[in-house]
């Protein structure tokens, strides 16, 4: 619900080019590694408004978007039409029990959902169920610091600045929740993205007083009076942190 609440308001700001996380770069960077066919069925879970399908779509024969949000779904197949895709469908409801038979998709993808998980291993388990033998599932979200300090630090700005953050998970914890799947762990990735502190606050609208008081945190940081497990630094004028995305791929 606090999904919903906080973002379908906003849903037609998240595909502008300067507000989109990660940008398109990062998404051209998971494609590779899918090993795609024309034939493909593919379902992303907590899908969003679809970016990650939308360039999926060109290269298959399917693509699902699958959100708890009508509103992304619909604004993301909007986009879709107006570029010419017909091969997206959408579809509502919660990725703790996906309305689909067993052994439907040849590639099931999540990306940026999984911090918003309070359970991500049924999460995961929907997602192999739904997977034919021998397809790709794929969790693509950033993942927290490794030091278990800054991880608390991140969560806690993290949940400040969007209440449906329920809890980055460390890349390490990604992996063992395959394991535990009964997945085979075929490749992991990871890489900080420089994240924009203004562009950051302007994606979700943040508050004035909240505004300040992340500027306010970060730069504290910078001075070494405090930890915020973001790393922010400067570039120029302008305020910048990372961020650790992590790509896990797994076969059924």
């Amino acid at each position: 619900d606090s999904i919903e609440r906080d973002f379908s308001p906003k849903s037609n700001r998240f595909d502008r080019p300067k507000l989109t996380f990660p940008n398109s770069d990062d998404v051209e960077w998971v494609i590779p590694p899918l090993s795609l066919q024309p034939h493909f069925r593919v379902l992303e879970v907590a899908a969003g408004t679809g970016e990650l399908s939308r360039a999926i779509a060109p290269v298959v024969r399917q693509v699902t978007l699958f959100d708890r949000d009508r509103t992304q779904l619909e604004w993301g197949l909007k986009i879709a039409r107006k570029t010419g895709m017909t091969n997206l469908s959408a579809r509502r409801g919660f990725a703790e029990s996906l309305p689909y038979a067993d052994n439907t998709f040849d590639v099931v993808v999540t990306r940026l959902g999984f911090h918003h998980f309070k359970r991500p291993e049924i999460v995961l388990a929907q997602m192999k169920r739904v997977c034919r033998t021998g397809g790709k599932i794929v969790v693509i979200d950033r993942v927290a610091p490794g030091n278990s300090a800054w991880a608390r630090e991140y969560d806690r700005l993290e949940t400040l600045r969007d209440p449906s953050h329920v809890r980055a998970v460390p890349l390490y914890e990604i992996k063992q929740l395959f394991r535990e799947a009964g997945l085979s762990i075929v490749r992991t990735e990871s890489r900080d993205v420089p994240i924009d502190f203004p562009t950051w606050i302007d994606r979700k609208v943040t508050p004035p007083e909240l505004e300040y008081k992340f500027y306010v945190e970060l730069k504290r940081d910078i001075d070494g009076e405090s930890v915020t497990g973001m790393r922010p630094f400067w570039q120029g004028d302008r305020l910048f942190f990372l961020q650790i995305v992590a790509m896990t791929i797994g076969r059924k």
